[in-house]
C-alpha cells in the first residue's frame, strides 16, 4: 500500500501545558476517577476515534486532541508531529492513539504457520535451550506481516517457534527465548516536557474494568518520573464487512515493565518492527535489563514497507536463508555488525518519507539499529557459519574458519553426514578430527543450528611417472588420494565470491606409491645395470619444498578454483637401487624423480621446477591425461586418471553442497 505507519516522531503539537501529565485540582495530588468512568471515556475515545476516519483512511487528529482534552476525566492532550495523539488522565494515567496507520481491506488474518517438521514448545518455568524462538504478530488483521517468513527461514536453521499474540499474562512466562521478534504498534509520546519523550508497545490485552483493578499498581504513574509501567492504546487493526477500519482499546508497556516482568537469554537477539521501537534510552534498557543480548528496532516513525523489508532483509542475512533478495550466488549467514552496514549500503536501515497531518507535510527519517547489551553479549549471529577449510593430512585434521560462538558442548560437526570429532575449539576457528578418505559437505551445528554446508572435495587418481634415457627406464607408480575446499567464499555480505588457491597434502594412509627399474646406466664412474623394485614411503613437506632428505616421495601441491587447475608437486628419492662397478669398487647412487627433468645421479638444483599443471573441467575434475618433458636423451611421461567425489556446485555459492 505504501502507507507509512505513523506512531510518534520527535518534534510535538501541544502546549506546555499539554505535555504535563499532572492535574491542577487544587490539592496539588492526582484527581481519583473510578475505574468504570475511565472505561466509560476510554469506550467514547475509541468512538470519536472511529468516526473521525476520513474515506481514504486517515484521522483527522487535530479533532481528537481536542476531543480528548474537552472531555472531563483527562487533564491533556497533544499530538505528535507523526501524528499520534495522546492524552492524560486527570489522575496521571496515559492513553496513546495510534492514529495514522491505516488498515488494508483486503488482508485477512493468518496466524504464523509452523512449518512441517519444526517443533512447537510449551513455555515452561525451565529455561530452554536457545533453538527457542518467540513470533509475536500484534499489528491485527488488518496489516500485513512478515511472521511467516520469519518462522519459516528460522525453522529451517533448526529453531523451534512459538507463537505468541503478545498478552500481557502470557508475556510474563516469556522466559529463556534465544530469539524474539515482537511485530506490533509502538510511540513515543512526551511527560513532563517536550524533551522527556518515552516510548511504549502496544499489547494484545484489550482494557477492561477487571483488568485496570488487576493491573492498579503498574498503571499508576510512578511519583517520580510521572511514567506507569502500563497504559492504554488504541488503535486500528482490521477493517470490517463494510470496509471500514475497527479499532480497539489495549494495555500498553513501557521499558519499566518489560525490566519488570520479562526475561531473555543473555545471548539472545530482541528484534521489535515498530513505530519508534528503539526510539527511547527507556524502552531498550527495559530489554537489556531483561536479559536481551542484542536489541534490534526502529529510532522513529516508520513506513510499514520500509519495515517489513528491512525485518525480512536483517533475518534472511543473519541465517543465511538466501530467500529474501537473495545474492547470487547464495551466501552464508553473517554476523549482526556486518548485516547492518550490508543494509545501510543498500539504503535497507532508513525509512524515509513524509505523513499528511491534517494537511500539513511532515517528514520522518528512522534508522534500523542493533544495539548490543553494554552488560556484556556473546550474541553475534543466528546460526553458525563456515568462511572456509583447510586439511592437514599428516595430523588427519580438519580447520573450519568462521563464526561459531563458544559453546562447544552444544555443538557437532559432520563431514558427509559423518560426525567427527572435536580436537580444537574457538570462536572463530575449530580443528577437527578428519578420518581417512572422508569427504563431503562439512556442517557444524550449535544448539540445533545449522550451518552453511562447505563441500570438502576429495580426488582419487592414479599417476604414472615413467623415465626412458637410451638403455634404462624408472617407473614410478602412485595411488593418490587427496582433498581441498574449492567453494568460493565471501568475507563481507553481497560481494563476489572469492575463488582461490587452496593447498592440499595426499592421504597418507590411502596413498601408496611403488618403482621399478630396469637397464643399463653409464656415468662418469661407468656403466652398471639399473635393478630393483620396491615401495617408497610418503614423507610430509611444504608445498613447493625443493627437496627433502631420506627416501621416498611427496604428493602435493594447490588446487586453484579460478584458474581450475590443480598444481602438482610430486619428488621421489632412492638412494641405493643403481650399483656402478668401476676399478672394482661399487658405488650406490641415489635417483631424483621430479616434473621438469630426471636428475641422476644429482639432486636438482633449487630452482628446479616442482609442479605438474593439471585442467580442470567444470567439475573439478582433471580426468585422464598425459604430459610429457624432453631433455637430451632423457625422456620424462606422466599420465594420470583421476576421479572427483564431492566437488561444489558454483551455483550454490556459499551454501555450497556437494554436486
Amino acid at each position: 500500500m505504501g502507507k507509512v505507519f505513523l506512531c510518534g516522531a520527535i518534534a510535538l503539537l501541544c502546549s506546555v501545558a499539554a505535555c504535563s501529565n499532572r492535574s491542577s485540582s487544587g490539592s496539588g495530588e492526582p484527581a481519583a476517577i473510578d475505574d468504570a468512568t475511565r472505561a466509560a471515556a476510554l469506550d467514547a475515545v475509541n468512538a470519536r476515534f472511529s468516526a473521525l476516519h476520513r474515506a481514504d483512511g486517515t484521522v483527522d487528529t487535530a479533532s481528537l486532541s481536542a476531543y480528548i482534552s474537552s472531555r472531563p476525566e483527562f487533564a491533556s492532550a497533544g499530538v505528535t508531529s507523526g501524528g499520534l495523539v495522546f492524552g492524560f488522565f486527570k489522575d496521571g494515567r496515559v492513553l496513546a492513539v495510534f492514529t495514522n496507520l491505516k488498515p488494508d481491506p483486503t488482508l485477512q488474518e493468518v496466524a504464523p504457520p509452523i512449518p512441517p517438521g519444526a517443533k512447537n514448545r510449551e513455555t515452561t518455568g525451565d529455561v530452554p535451550p536457545l533453538e527457542q524462538m518467540r513470533v509475536v504478530q500484534n499489528l491485527g488483521a488488518g496489516f500485513s506481516n512478515p511472521t511467516s517468513d520469519i518462522v519459516s527461514w528460522t525453522a529451517a536453521k533448526g529453531y523451534s517457534s512459538v507463537p505468541d499474540s503478545m498478552d500481557v499474562e502470557e508475556m510474563k512466562s516469556w522466559s529463556g527465548d534465544g530469539v524474539v521478534f515482537i511485530n506490533t504498534h509502538g510511540g513515543k509520546f512526551p511527560f513532563k516536557s517536550q524533551n522527556d519523550l518515552h516510548a511504549a508497545l502496544l499489547t494484545a490485552t484489550p482494557h477492561t474494568i477487571g483488568g485496570d483493578a488487576k493491573y492498579k499498581a503498574d498503571l499508576t504513574p510512578d511519583p517520580t518520573t510521572g511514567v506507569p509501567l502500563l497504559g492504554y492504546g488504541t488503535a486500528d487493526f482490521s477493517v470490517d464487512a463494510q470496509g471500514h477500519a475497527t479499532s480497539a482499546t489495549n494495555y500498553m508497556v513501557f521499558g519499566g515493565w518489560i525490566q519488570k516482568y520479562l526475561h531473555f537469554a543473555s545471548d539472545s537477539l530482541v528484534l521489535v518492527q515498530a513505530c519508534d521501537g528503539a526510539g527511547t534510552s527507556d524502552l531498550v534498557n527495559g530489554f537489556f535489563a531483561a536479559g536481551a543480548g542484542v536489541y534490534a528496532g526502529w529510532s522513529d516513525t516508520i513506513d510499514t514497507n520500509d519495515g517489513g523489508k528491512a525485518t525480512r532483509y536483517a533475518f534472511d542475512r543473519m541465517l543465511g536463508a538466501n530467500q529474501y533478495k537473495p545474492e547470487s550466488p547464495p551466501q552464508r549467514p553473517f554476523e549482526y555488525p556486518a548485516v547492518k552496514t550490508d543494509m545501510a549500503k543498500k539504503g535497507l536501515d532508513h525509512s524515509k518519507g513524509t505523513a499528511d497531518d491534517n494537511g500539513t507535510q511532515t517528514s520522518f527519517n528512522a534508522e534500523f539499529t542493533f544495539q548490543a547489551n553494554p552488560r556484556g553479549t556473546v550474541f553475534t549471529l543466528l546460526a553458525p557459519t563456515i568462511r572456509y577449510l583447510s586439511v592437514d593430512e599428516q595430523k588427519n585434521e580438519l580447520t573450519l574458519t568462521g563464526l561459531f560462538g563458544t559453546d562447544q558442548d552444544a555443538a557437532q560437526i559432520t563431514v558427509g553426514g559423518t560426525q567427527v570429532a572435536i580436537k580444537q575449539w574457538g570462536f572463530d576457528s575449530i580443528v577437527a578430527d578428519l578420518p581417512p578418505d572422508l569427504a563431503g559437505d562439512v556442517v557444524i551445528t550449535v544448539h540445533d543450528h545449522q550451518s552453511n554446508a562447505v563441500p570438502l572435495t576429495q580426488w582419487v587418481g592414479d599417476v604414472n611417472f615413467t623415465e626412458t634415457d637410451n638403455a634404462f627406464t624408472v617407473e614410478i607408480d602412485t595411488h593418490v588420494e587427496f582433498r581441498a575446499d574449492l567453494h568460493g567464499h565471501r568475507d563481507d555480505p553481497a560481494t563476489d565470491p572469492i575463488l582461490g588457491i587452496s593447498l592440499f597434502q595426499a592421504e597418507q594412509q590411502v596413498t601408496t606409491n611403488t618403482y621399478a627399474g630396469s637397464g643399463t646406466y653409464c656415468g662418469p664412474g661407468g656403466c652398471g645395470s639399473m635393478q630393483g623394485n620396491g615401495n617408497l614411503s610418503m614423507q610430509f613437506v611444504g608445498v613447493g619444498a625443493p627437496t627433502f632428505s631420506g627416501d621416498g616421495f611427496f604428493f602435493n601441491g594447490t588446487a586453484d578454483s579460478q584458474k581450475m587447475m590443480l598444481g602438482v608437486d610430486y619428488q621421489a628419492r632412492e638412494s641405493n637401487e643403481i650399483t656402478i662397478d668401476a676399478a672394482g669398487q661399487s658405488v650406490a647412487f641415489p635417483f631424483y624423480l621430479v616434473p621438469a627433468m630426471f636428475f641422476l645421479p644429482d639432486p636438482p638444483p633449487p630452482d628446479a621446477s616442482l609442479t605438474w599443471n593439471l585442467p580442470m573441467d567444470d567439475g573439478f575434475n582433471p580426468g585422464s591425461g598425459q604430459q610429457q618433458v624432453t631433455e637430451g636423451d632423457a625422456t620424462l611421461t606422466l599420465q594420470w586418471n583421476f576421479s572427483v567425489q564431492s566437488a561444489p556446485d558454483p551455483s550454490k555459492g556459499e551454501d555450497a553442497q556437494a554436486q
